[in-house]
């Protein structure tokens, strides 16, 4: 049976700077076939190419909007369809058949967690996650930077789609603990040797030890002050409450240190 791990959170929240550094340390991530560099991403996706389509079909089947998304409310989604559950199944067979140990990340996984866990019962789940005015700024100044709709989104519907996600994230790690891993994408940047040796215990992989450092440019991380109008719709959004709770839910590097 391969050892399977789902990377994912809100869109700009690390996770191609997570699946690049995986796979730079040894993990197949993208089964080779990925997403190249565009507006935001530099250094490329680190997506595998047909479950990333294959999810984002399944959204714009209910929601016409912004390549698969932007997913402003949970419930804007219903029953996902047997073509998805078909595809994914084979999808996953293919993957099976070729690697020991595999993963995938894509931001949409997020809001098929329950899917995916039904799909494979032994999955993994590495949930990331990006605070919310840090994450709407990196939004908004991607959109203002090219032409392409897909990227386009303001400052509510970002607000909204953060919020959407996260809660997401929330309520599967609450209940299925044992599954997952959850962190803050300044953690890993800040000590990834111990997400490493955390995620390398925890998952039961076999690698190869690269510094993150190496793989990204450090000013796209960097936090500055938001306006007023983000920090007011953030309020009146209640974001505050949520990111408490992802807080709560990260994995501590302390816990793990005092059990190795």
């Amino acid at each position: 049976m391969s050892r399977v791990l789902c990377i994912t959170g809100m869109h700009r929240s690390g996770t191609s700077l997570v699946a690049s550094w995986l796979g730079a340390c040894g993990l197949v991530t993208d089964n080779g076939k990925s997403f190249g560099p565009d507006v935001g991403n530099q250094y490329g996706h680190f997506e595998d190419a047909e479950l990333a389509n294959l999810q984002s079909k399944e959204i714009l089947r209910q929601i016409t909007r912004s390549k698969g998304w932007i997913v402003t409310n949970e419930s804007a989604l219903g029953q996902v369809s047997d073509m998805f559950l078909s595809e994914a199944n084979n999808q996953v067979e293919n993957r099976n058949a070729k690697y020991d140990s595999w993963a995938w990340k894509d931001p949409r996984s997020t809001l098929f967690l329950e899917e995916w866990d039904k799909i494979i019962p032994e999955l993994k789940y590495l949930l990331l996650w990006r605070p919310c005015v840090e994450v709407v700024m990196s939004l908004v100044d991607r959109a203002g930077k090219t032409e392409k709709d897909v990227y386009k989104i303001g400052l509510l519907n970002a607000i909204r789609t953060w919020a959407t996600y996260n809660r997401k994230l929330i309520a599967f790690q609450e209940s299925h603990k044992e599954k997952c891993v959850m962190l803050q994408i300044s953690s890993i940047i800040e000590s990834d040797k111990n997400a490493f040796e955390a995620l390398e215990t925890l998952l039961g992989y076999e690698l190869q030890y690269k510094p993150i450092a190496e793989l990204f440019n450090k000013e796209v991380f960097k936090s500055r002050p938001p306006s007023f109008l983000l920090k007011t719709l953030c309020t009146l959004l209640s974001t505050d409450d949520i990111e408490q709770r992802l807080r709560a839910n990260s994995w501590s590097f302390d816990a793990y240190e005092g059990v190795r």
